[in-house]
């Protein structure tokens, strides 16, 4: 079974994004990070945009580093941090 969240509106994401310095992530990277915060696995994200999962990672891996955090978990703390 399979549960599915709500997103996070793109424009909400994208604001929070950007008031935190986010900014230098692309539209790509940004769309992959509203999937990833609503817990979208790799394989997913990777079948719904027609994408290779190893591409998928590398996006992963890209926002990561712009963001200078050591793993996901950081990003998602500031994302959730920023939404409450």
């Amino acid at each position: 079974m399979t549960v599915h969240f709500p997103l996070v509106q793109l424009s909400e994401t994208e604001r929070l994004i950007a008031s935190n310095g986010m900014s230098r992530l692309t539209a790509t990277e940004r769309e992959i990070l509203n999937l990833l915060v609503n817990a979208y696995s790799i394989k997913q994200i990777a079948r719904m945009r027609n994408i290779s999962e190893r591409t998928a990672i590398t996006h992963k891996n890209n926002i990561r580093n712009k963001l200078g955090s050591r793993n996901m978990s950081e990003v998602f703390k500031v994302i959730i941090g920023l939404a409450a």
